[in-house]
Order: structure tokens, then C-alpha cells, then sequence
């Protein structure tokens, strides 16, 4: 749905905006989508007439109301339902059970079912918890249910909510698995989503992964449960990228919620490049892809997101510039995304980030030297830190791997192509093959022996088994880069760290850091922040000498290791941009 044309002087910034993107996205059009106007209040989903024949599809009904409570935050969100015929497998007697991931039973109100012969009782089903986690709020019908079912309840919102569900900036953004009680049925539904705004006031809108506005889908009613949502006065941009002889079109669309994070044109111009760079890890059609954006509402450095489906949710701080950090972040999250599943080992998340970085860095959307901080900083933290980060080590291992794969073929193969091959590897053996869907570490390491025969097997067994250290070529991150031996500092707190628990120093070493900062053996913790594992940031420590609070605060740097990183090369392409010699 869209509203009537904006003014002249409005078209006339949107064109200017949407100018300066399509000169960074070539042909890619850019769709500007305003709010669209409420319905009219309704208090139940349109009546579906129960099906004539057998064969009739099954439909479900959908009404979503988002209400304020005389302030401006969203506070609660009114569900109905209404299934055309009850939502069991077919030929099962079996109630039914409507079940909510992601929320407490406490965040459910007025919860009520009815089918053709009146109240279906739903009481709390106290289902058993998967590898000991908190098992999800589950309603149990006392009888079995006969006609069309009507589920309706209020899932109510706390004020600057985390994920998986927020009320902010006058709306609210979430997954539906925290708001929709789907229950379980793997059967095929036609269904209809209809929002219902009259709660909210005008200028806002609804909107979702599987599409802007009132949307209808077909499949499992887990669908709903798996897409993101979002209502309020939203700022929405859609990307089309046309259909080629090489392969199908593909869509984009970023929305932010509220003023969000960043501008939705100069994100959404680059994440769908993005998209598009990484969707080889996916041997399926580019198909479409949603970006969520929303402001944490507090100032700072932080940028998340999460991956729900084929969308993902951007969290971060107010005053953030769009910049290699946020990209990076982003990046991963699609990488993410384009795979569709995890492999069950340690060095997953390194793997997802050296396809999103080498991804970015091949479709020339990240520039050298920001290539070159990233491998940099993760060279540092790899070698300086007590206790090496699984992602680090994951990461220098997929550069290894890939250049392994791509040298051996000529250039032919890569790591995408492995990744890509092992999906269908994904949920075997799991009890529930819903995403987040898993690859056997097994699975991978035949795919890796296939490709490199017994030389990948023996490294596959060395730093995947062992705990080795991963061999990573000269050319592993482009024609920029030289590698180079480095010296890079041990981190070393200095003393013991369970002093910060006992509330004194003590093993303080005489020749650390810390000692030169002024910490004395012995000294009194009346408080202390012991950084983050990285030499980079600060320790402090206040103490307390004869009733006067002293603070201590320095780097946790020992004596230097030998490492190595990555650096512009002598003879670097003039694309790299390499900083000229003095």
C-alpha cells in the first residue's frame, strides 16, 4: 500500500536522495515508501468461510493491533487468530498446544480459544525444556477442537525492551516467535496478515520480512513465527535488482524505526550491494532480503544485530556514523544469513566473519586500509591475549582453507563452494531441524578432505582436533597485502586475578605494568575493572590506603611474543590506496 504522491518540495529531497544512492548502486532502483495510513478499527480478523471441499486450502487469519497507554511507547500487542479448520497434522487427534519461544507466561493476557462448540479451555502446558534451557510458554487445549478455531490474547511490552522484542521511538520491532503463539503444525496455510493502527494515531505504518504492509504468505504458520516485525512510524527503502541472463532479480528493503541509527538511503544503498556479495555462500536465488534498524536510545559505540530468517535487526547507540565497524557487523549478520545454518564447532563464528570480510573486500565495499585494520587488529588480539578468541582462530583458519581451495584449482574453488555444498548437511541428526539449523563438524571435514584429499585432512585434524595454529598464506587477503612478522605484547594483568574477588592484591609482579602504574602488594580493592582480555583496553583499579581512595589504572602489556600481521605491500595495486613512502 502507498500514499497519494508527497509535495513538490518533498519529491524534490527524495529525488536528490535517491540520486546520490543510485549512483553507488548503478541500476538498482530505489523505492522511498511512506507510512501507510490506518485502517479502521476492527475487533476480530475478517470472517473466513470454512472450507467446502477436502481439498480446500487451509487459510489462517491474522489481526495485529499495536496500542499506546496514554503515553508514547507501545505497550502491548492484541493478537487474533483464525484458523479455517484446527491447526493439527492431519489425521492426528491430539489438542492442541499453541506455544510462544521467546516470552514468559507472564507477558500473556487475556488468553482465549474458541472453536465451533464454544471455549477450548486453554491451560498451561508445562512442556519439558531442549539441552536444559527454559522451555517456551505453551498452552494446552482441554479437548480437541472441531471447526474453526479463534485464538485471541495480549502480549504486552515492557518500555525499552531488548531483543527479541523492543517498544521504542513510538513503536515496536521484533521476531514474531516472541509475540505470535504458533502452534504446532507443520501443515500448509494460505495466510493473511492484517495490521490494525487505529491504536497507534496517524503517520505509522506496519511492515515485515515477509513484506510491507497487510502481506499474504503461504506455508506453516512457523513462517510467521520466524519473520521480523516491526509498526510505527517507520522509514522504509526498497532496492530492486532486475532479473539478467545470469540469474533471477533479487529485492532489498531497509526500515528503520523512528529516526533510527542511520540514514535508510545510504544504508540501504550499500547493505544491498552487500546482500549481493554474499550471496554465493547460498545456492539458491539472491530472492529478497530485509534490514531492521532501530536506535538503542542511548549514547555510546555499540552496534549489534541479530539474523532472523532472511532479515536482520540493527541495534546501536545514538551518534554512530556508518562507518567500517557498522559494516562489518552488518556484513556478517547477511553472511549469516546467505548460509542459512551453522557448523556445530568452535570456529563457526570465524568462519561467517572471513566470508563476510572477503566478501566485501572482492566487491571493492570496503577499502584496503580498512581491510587492513581489521586483519591487524585481529593478528594483535590473537597473539597478545591470555585466552585466544574462537572467532580469531576460526577466521585466520577459513583464510588458510580458502587460499588452500583456490590454489589448488586454479583459481576454480573456494570456501564458498564448500560452504554452499554442505547445506543440505544441515539439521541432520537434530531432533528439530527449525533454524538455526547445524552442519556436523563431521560433514565438513569430509567436504574439506574431498577438496584437498589427505593435505586437507591433516589440517582439517591439526587445528580443528588439536588446537593448532593455522598456516595462512602470503596473498590470503588480496594483492594489497604483504605478510610480515610482529612483535606484539603478552597480555598481563599483572596480578592475580582472583584478587579482584578477595578485595586484595595479591602475586603483584614486580616488573609489570602494573606495578610502574603504582599498585603495591597487598593493597585494598575497593573496586576494579579488569578491561576485556585485550591490551588495548585499560585496567583500573581504586584502592583504599589509610582511608584515601587511590585510583590505578594502565595497560595489562607484558614482554612481546612473536606474532605476525599483514601490511601494505611495496609494490601494491594504485587501487589499494596505500599510504604513500616518506
Amino acid at each position: 500500500m502507498r500514499l497519494p504522491r508527497p509535495s513538490l518540495s518533498a519529491q524534490v529531497i527524495v529525488a536528490l536522495a535517491l540520486a546520490s544512492c543510485l549512483a553507488a548502486c548503478a541500476s538498482e532502483p530505489l523505492i522511498a515508501e511512506s507510512p501507510c495510513p490506518p485502517p479502521a478499527k476492527s475487533t476480530a480478523p475478517a470472517a473466513t468461510t470454512p472450507p467446502k471441499a477436502e481439498n480446500a486450502p487451509r487459510t489462517l487469519e491474522v489481526r495485529l493491533a499495536p496500542t499506546r497507554d496514554g503515553g508514547n511507547e507501545v505497550v502491548a500487542i492484541d493478537v487474533s487468530m483464525r484458523f479455517s479448520v484446527p491447526p493439527v497434522d492431519f489425521g492426528e487427534a491430539r489438542p492442541l498446544v499453541f506455544r510462544l519461544d521467546d516470552a514468559r507466561v507472564e507477558d500473556i493476557d487475556e488468553l482465549a480459544a474458541r472453536d465451533a462448540e464454544g471455549s477450548l479451555g486453554l491451560v498451561r502446558d508445562e512442556g519439558e525444556s531442549n539441552d536444559g534451557a527454559v522451555a517456551p510458554a505453551a498452552w494446552r487445549a482441554e479437548r480437541r477442537a472441531r471447526g474453526p478455531v479463534t485464538v485471541s490474547y495480549t502480549r504486552k511490552l515492557a518500555a525499552g525492551g531488548a531483543a527479541p522484542l523492543s517498544a521504542s521511538a513510538g513503536g515496536f520491532l521484533g521476531v514474531g516467535r516472541a509475540f505470535l503463539l504458533v502452534p504446532e503444525t507443520t501443515e500448509p496455510h494460505v495466510m493473511r496478515v492484517r495490521w490494525d493502527m487505529a491504536g497507534l494515531g496517524d503517520g505509522v505504518s506496519g511492515a515485515s520480512s515477509l513484506g510491507a504492509g497487510d502481506v499474504e504468505v503461504s506455508g506453516s504458520p512457523t513462517a510467521l513465527a520466524g519473520a521480523t516485525w516491526a509498526a510505527g512510524p517507520l522509514h522504509r527503502v526498497t532496492i530492486e535488482r532486475p532479473a539478467t541472463r545470469e540469474g533471477e532479480g533479487a529485492s532489498f528493503a531497509v526500515t528503520s524505526l523512528g529516526r533510527g541509527v542511520f540514514d535508510v538511503l545510504d544504508a540501504g544503498a550499500w547493505a544491498s550491494r552487500a546482500w549481493a556479495s554474499v550471496r554465493p555462500l547460498a545456492d539458491t536465488p539472491p530472492g529478497h532480503f530485509e534490514l531492521f534498524l532501530r536506535s538503542s536510545g542511548s549514547a555510546g559505540r555499540r552496534f549489534d544485530a541479530s539474523v532472523a530468517g532472511r532479515s536482520a535487526i540493527a541495534v546501536g547507540d545514538e551518534g554512530l556514523t556508518f562507518g567500517w565497524p557498522e559494516k562489518r557487523v552488518l556484513a556478517k549478520a547477511m553472511a549469516r544469513a546467505s548460509l542459512g545454518y551453522s557448523v556445530a564447532g568452535w570456529f563457526d563464528e570465524g568462519f561467517v566473519s572471513y566470508f563476510a570480510v572477503d566478501a566485501l573486500r572482492r566487491a571493492d565495499l570496503v577499502t584496503a586500509r580498512d581491510v587492513l585494520a581489521e586483519v591487524d587488529a585481529r593478528a594483535t588480539r590473537y597473539f597478545s591475549s591470555a585466552e585466544v578468541r574462537a572467532e580469531d582462530r576460526g577466521m585466520w583458519f577459513a583464510a588458510e582453507l580458502d587460499a588452500r581451495i583456490r590454489a589448488k584449482s586454479g583459481g576454480k574453488r573456494s570456501l564458498a563452494d564448500v560452504a554452499r555444498e554442505v547445506a543440505p548437511k544441515a539439521g541432520e541428526g537434530e531432533a528439530q531441524a527449525a533454524p538455526p539449523r547445524r552442519v556436523p563438524e563431521a560433514a565438513l571435514r569430509e567436504a574439506i578432505t574431498k577438496e584437498l584429499g589427505a593435505e586437507g585432512e591433516a589440517r582439517f585434524a591439526a587445528v580443528i582436533g588439536k588446537g593448532g595454529a593455522a598456516e595462512v598464506p602470503e596473498g590470503a587477503f588480496g594483492p594489497c597485502f604483504v605478510k610480515v612478522k610482529k612483535k606484539v605484547p603478552r597480555y598481563e594483568l599483572g596480578f592475580d586475578a582472583a584478587s579482584a574477588t578477595e578485595k586484595k592484591v595479591r602475586g603483584l609482579s614486580p616488573k609489570s605494568a602494573a606495578a610502574k602504574a603504582g599498585l603495591a602488594e597487598g593493597d585494598r580493592i575497593t573496586a576494579a575493572d579488569l578491561g576485556d582480555g585485550t591490551i588495548d583496553r585499560p585496567v583500573e583499579i581504586e584502592v583504599d590506603r589509610g582511608g584515601k581512595l587511590t585510583k590505578v589504572r594502565w595497560l595489562p602489556r607484558g614482554e612481546n611474543v612473536d606474532g605476525f600481521s599483514f601490511a601494505f605491500g611495496p609494490k601494491a595495486p594504485a587501487s589499494c590506496d596505500a599510504p604513500k613512502a616518506r
